[in-house]
């Protein structure tokens, strides 16, 4: 076989992205290029010379290409849809009529912002009931728990009212139990003497009172005879005047005379002019009629008072004695005498069985009402638990409901929960709203669709060739038709593992994260729904030794090359790393430098079932400086 002469690499081949996979660059497919041609024209010289044919002889069926170093990347294409990572279709979960929505699509809004409201007045009413049901409970336990200084002061003023009662009612029963002393007989005799006295005054105020009616009824009878006796005298007196009168033509008007009992009017004022025209008798006549007549008047408005005084005195005798009060008090006088005499019999015998019986009973009533103060007052300080976890459950539930009512509530109110971009809007005003779950499956069915454009991922299906080299992390670079010239960086974000069939071919949901925030500002965000193409890179290594995957036979442990030595050729076994399709990476097994037999294009590949050519493996490599290139599925 004509061996071409072994080619040295003048720089390692560098793989490149070019928006469609990886290559070998201009000069490494020169270098290819130029080891095939010598190989082919070798071979032709040597069979024409050893034929000694002149006619065209068929070109060689490989040659050797030393292993050489260079950095190799392992890739797998796929394509995808954008889907936004923020994304929610929101709904209310109470019932009720729309009463407001305020936005629309396209709108931007912030976490917290009010997208749409139900009519909650009910909602409302509902909570305050709740509200006021759970401080009515609150206050009940606080009572219990933190009884007022009113209350505490109540209750052991209490406890002091029955202690005292009880120290009354044991020293009633201990007097009664015990002997009577001096002191004691002293004190019923005297109570004795002063219930006597007392009944004894009391009889004598009534005959008094007796003696003082008969007394006025006789004063009253002699100032009436008085009184007629001073009419009398008046009215002859005042006939006397009047007589005296007719024979003064000047004299003044003679009184007339009263009523038997009323006031007499004065006698007449004798002026200095009267002279009874002259009639010095007929004058000195009638200033005597004047004067007796004004004794006599005197004397009569004297017995009237009298007699009006008498009478008066009778009416406060006679009340007096007929209030009956004297009566009374004679009789609460004899009751006083009785109960002290008996007191003083009792005294003087002792109590009786009954008396300390009753005694005894009234100290253990007291005693009770003692017991029940104390308990009162030590459950308002210390409460007892079966009356504190009732209370304590029933606040519990009020607050439960206050819960379920604010719930209720605030699920009248639908409120963006992140920043972002109204997607749909699909309620109206004034329609009925159904509720339930508050985030809903479908934006259809949602009143209120809310996504994160800038929260983005790539969702593509992976086949399951491909997937086990996929792991999180791993970078990626995807474009989009619908973004020509923009080449966005990404990573692995997640690798499914519940698998996907459809017509036979099984396929395992991988999603990309592509971070926005590093976007410059000139490139546009990709928008949810677009078809994006990913490439993405399964491993690298740097500076490693390759060969062309042509060269190599078997797979796994029994992967071989055939290496040219000074005693002919070699096949050797060795370890294989990564591949791109066009080269393998050589761990193990040669040395930088060796030539390996490398098949060209005319002749069978060998049989290759290891990291590269294996089928549905989804390696695409093109080279950056021609259409050519190795190409596995």
């Amino acid at each position: 076989m004509e061996q071409a002469p072994p080619l040295q690499p003048r720089a390692p081949l560098q793989l490149r992205s070019a928006g469609r996979g990886f290559g070998l660059s201009p000069f490494e497919w020169v270098v290819l290029a130029a080891a095939f041609a010598a190989a082919a024209f070798g071979g032709y010289a040597v069979y024409a010379e050893a034929t000694d044919l002149d006619a065209k002889a068929p070109a060689a069926s490989s040659t050797y290409i030393p292993a050489f170093r260079t950095n190799i990347s392992s890739t797998i294409s796929t394509t995808g849809t954008v889907q936004a990572t923020q994304q929610v279709n929101l709904n209310f979960g109470s019932s009720g009529e729309i009463k407001e929505i305020n936005v629309k699509v396209g709108d931007h809004v912030t976490a917290g912002q009010v997208l749409a409201r139900l009519d909650d007045a009910q909602l409302q009413s509902a909570l305050r009931a709740a509200q006021s049901n759970l401080a009515s409970a609150q206050a009940r336990l606080n009572a219990v728990l933190s009884p007022s200084p009113a209350d505490l002061a109540s209750a052991q003023q209490a406890v002091l009212n029955a202690q005292n009662q009880v120290a009354t009612a044991q020293n009633n029963l201990d007097d009664l139990r015990a002997k009577p002393t001096a002191a004691d007989i002293a004190s019923a005799q005297q109570a004795v003497l002063q219930a006597q006295n007392a009944l004894q005054s009391a009889q004598d105020a009534l005959t008094k009172a007796q003696a003082d009616f008969a007394s006025a009824q006789r004063e009253l009878s002699s100032a009436r005879s008085d009184l007629t006796n001073a009419y009398n005298t008046l009215s002859l007196a005042r006939s006397d005047l009047k007589a005296a009168e007719t024979a003064c033509p000047d004299a003044p008007a003679t009184p007339s005379l009263p009523a038997k009992g009323s006031r007499a009017q004065p006698a007449p004022f004798v002026s200095v002019t009267v002279d009874c025209d002259g009639d010095t008798a007929a004058l000195a006549a009638y200033k005597a009629a004047n004067a007796a007549y004004a004794s006599a008047a005197g004397a009569y408005n004297a017995a009237v008072a009298n007699a009006d005084a008498k009478e008066s005195a009778l009416d406060a005798a006679q009340t007096a004695r007929a209030s009956g009060n004297l009566e009374r008090a004679i009789q609460s006088a004899q009751l006083g005498l009785q109960a002290a005499q008996q007191k003083q019999q009792e005294t003087l015998a002792g109590a009786t069985p009954l008396e300390i019986q009753a005694a005894e009973n009234s100290l253990s009533a007291a005693q009770a009402s003692l017991t029940a103060a104390q308990q009162r007052y030590d459950e308002l300080l210390h409460p007892a638990p079966d009356a504190v976890l009732p209370l304590q459950a029933s606040v519990a539930q009020a607050a439960e409901a206050v819960d379920a009512a604010q719930e209720g509530l605030d699920k009248a109110t639908i409120v963006a929960p992140f920043d972002g971009v109204i997607a749909a809007v699909n309620g109206t005003v004034g329609g009925q709203a159904t509720g339930g779950t508050t985030v809903a499956a479908q934006a259809s069915a949602a009143v209120v669709s809310l996504l994160n454009p800038r929260q983005i991922r790539v969702d593509a299906n992976v086949d399951q060739a491909d997937v086990s080299k996929l792991q999180a992390g791993q970078p990626a670079s995807i474009t989009f038709d619908a973004l020509a010239g923009f080449v966005y960086q990404a990573s692995v974000s997640s690798v499914g593992l519940l698998p996907t069939t459809s017509q036979g071919v099984v396929t395992y949901l991988v999603s990309f994260a592509i971070d926005t925030a590093v976007l410059p500002p000139t490139t546009p965000v990709p928008a949810p729904g677009m078809t994006a193409q990913i490439t993405v890179t399964v491993g690298s290594a740097q500076n490693a030794l390759v060969v062309p995957s042509r060269s190599i036979r078997g797979s796994g442990s029994f992967a071989t090359v055939t290496v040219k030595g000074q005693q002919g050729d070699e096949a050797r076994r060795v370890t294989t790393g990564l591949s791109n399709g066009n080269l393998t990476q050589i761990t193990a097994g040669i040395q930088e430098g060796e030539e390996v037999l490398y098949p060209l294009a005319s002749s069978p590949a060998p049989s290759q079932t290891g990291p590269i050519g294996f089928p549905g493996g989804g390696i695409q490599v093109i080279p950056r400086g021609g259409p050519g290139g190795i190409q596995g599925r």
